[in-house]
């Protein structure tokens, strides 16, 4: 006889595997969250970019020694790009692509443009302007991001405990916040709030003359004015000459009509009390015609 075999039962257990994925945007915001101080922060990442940049020369050529001004710039410059592709990036990615951000973007009307650095800076109307590159077109740093908290913090305590508008102009030096942002500075009892204002439309772009430093009324724009209302005994009509400084002021001279004689006469007037024009500005207008350059070129 055949002893029927037992059927033995299998037991089943169902594995599950885990993976971990570690995203670009998990590891600059742990990154960044490591630190309390922005200096410690740019050092320690000019740090890791000195030893890769060491790793790929030959050893004869290695050299240690200070940090320079170019590697920490270069530093802040990586974090800030980073950060921007976490929290902007669709911005980022159409930027590259070289088409304009989204309508709903918060930077569509400041004319955003991806730097040489990879980084996302605002345009604006001071393309002609001698200033700085970072002063003309501004970085854009995230809302409520850890890196912005350490650079106002930073600036708080380099300029001994700064008020809000001092601390918020010489940051805007080197940045710029988007949308309704708040920062708590160091010393934790003030805060400091960004209200952008509304734009409607485009600007065009500044003159080179409206941007450059330059003595006062070296550069000046000219036109007339008027009639201006006068005592009502006299019939005798009153114009204004206006001039213009490029950079700074006005300046304003009556005349009694339109011809250029007059306009000469106002012209002696406003150079004996403001000096000689380098360059000056005018419409078509026909008392602006042979006698006056004749005059000026004198």
């Amino acid at each position: 006889m055949f002893q029927e075999a037992e059927e033995v039962e299998v037991e089943k257990r169902r594995i599950v595997t885990t993976v971990m994925t570690t995203s670009e945007g998990t590891f600059i915001d742990e990154y960044v969250a490591k630190f309390s101080n922005y200096s410690k922060l740019i050092r320690s990442t000019a740090v890791w970019q000195r030893l890769i940049k060491l790793l790929n020369m030959p050893k004869e050529h290695r050299k240690g020694g200070f940090f320079t001004t170019e590697e920490l710039s270069k530093a802040e410059h990586t974090l800030v790009r980073l950060v921007q592709k976490v929290t902007l990036s669709d911005e980022c990615k159409a930027l590259s692509e070289g088409i304009p951000v989204s309508r709903k973007s918060q930077l569509r009307w400041f004319h955003p443009y991806m730097s040489h650095e990879g980084m996302i800076r605002l345009g604006g109307r001071l393309r002609h302007s001698s200033e700085s590159e970072d002063f003309k077109h501004p970085i854009v740093l995230p809302k409520g991001h850890q890196l912005t908290r350490l650079l106002f913090e930073d600036y708080h305590k380099r300029l001994l405990q700064a008020g809000p508008q001092l601390l918020l102009s010489t940051v805007r030096f080197n940045c710029s916040a988007i949308r309704r942002n708040e920062y708590r500075t160091a010393s934790g009892s003030s805060l400091v709030q960004v209200f952008p204002s509304k734009v409607t439309q485009f600007m065009g772009e500044l003159l080179a003359e409206r941007v450059t430093v330059a003595h006062p009324f070296s550069r000046t724009g000219i036109d007339f004015f008027g009639p201006v209302p006068g005592p009502r005994q006299t019939a005798v009509k009153t114009y204004g000459a206006i001039f213009v400084c490029m950079a700074i002021e006005a300046d304003l001279e009556l005349v009694s009509d339109l011809s250029t004689n007059r306009f000469i006469q106002a012209l002696r007037r406003f150079v004996a009390r403001r000096g000689r024009c380098s360059e000056i500005f005018s419409d078509s207008g026909t008392n602006f015609g042979t006698g006056f350059r004749n005059y000026y070129e004198c």
